[in-house]
């Protein structure tokens, strides 16, 4: 009875000594790491580098399954309003512009994205850049680790969405007049949203009286959201711009 309790405890010991406290899942290279103790975010980028060591760190994507019925919520809610306006009576360039937005949507994936930044020498230098994974509140979370592009991706109220070749120093009036690409009457001609691969929103002014300079890194995402007269569609399109911060992909 002595040794057989000795062994228990000996078997509840080493268990509890290597429980596996933290999981970060890496699917697109169908792999996993597990950790037996509480991890900082700088070790989980060095042993994904040694996974993926030609992924793109401005392009690195750490998702939190536990909150992916608030991105899926998101989704509705916006899928609802576009599907109001494409079937707005007397409004053809509105139902237009709607109708070309939600198909895009509707072939994008989105997961729920954690804003951290994912540069291995800022979490390494500044600890409040730093955390422990497992004190976000989940033991379990995904990162997509992608190679570095060389494509922008436009997309929106335009006739031809899609991936342009990235160009250094090229604005939104450049890539539209380069390839040719005309915006739907719908569209807003005036502003749009880049969201960069960091997951950063930045909202572009490209008319005659608002243009700005607003570079654009490999990786980013252009939005080009409905005309916004009298202010109908300005929410709608900041939500769009909110829910691409989820998609995944370059």
């Amino acid at each position: 009875m002595g040794r057989f309790l000795s062994w228990m405890i000996s078997l509840f010991v080493s268990t509890h000594l290597f429980a596996v406290e933290l999981v970060v899942e890496l699917p697109l290279q169908n792999k996993a790491l597990q950790y037996t103790e509480k991890t900082r975010l700088s070790q989980i980028l060095i042993d994904v580098h040694g996974v993926v060591p030609e992924r793109y760190s401005l392009g690195l994507f750490l998702a939190d399954p536990s909150k992916q019925a608030e991105v899926e919520e998101l989704f509705q809610e916006i899928e609802s309003e576009l599907v109001q306006r494409k079937n707005k009576p007397n409004y053809t360039a509105l139902n237009q512009a709607s109708q070309t937005i939600l198909e895009q949507l509707t072939g994008f994936q989105f997961k729920s994205r954690i804003l951290l930044n994912l540069d291995y020498d800022w979490a390494r230098v500044r600890p409040m850049s730093d955390p422990m994974l497992t004190y976000l509140g989940q033991s379990k979370f995904e990162v997509y680790a992608f190679p570095r592009t060389e494509h922008i991706t436009l997309i929106g109220a335009v006739d031809r969405p899609g991936k342009l070749t990235f160009e250094p120093h090229f604005q939104l009036t450049d890539y539209l007049d380069e390839h040719g690409i005309v915006l739907l009457d719908g569209a807003n001609k005036t502003e749009a949203f880049a969201i960069q691969p960091d997951g950063k929103v930045v909202e572009m002014g490209f008319g005659w009286w608002n243009s700005k300079e607003t570079y654009l890194a490999p990786g980013a995402i252009v939005f080009v959201g409905l005309s916004s007269l009298w202010n109908e569609n300005e929410e709608l399109n900041r939500q769009i711009a909110e829910l691409l911060v989820h998609k995944v992909g370059l």
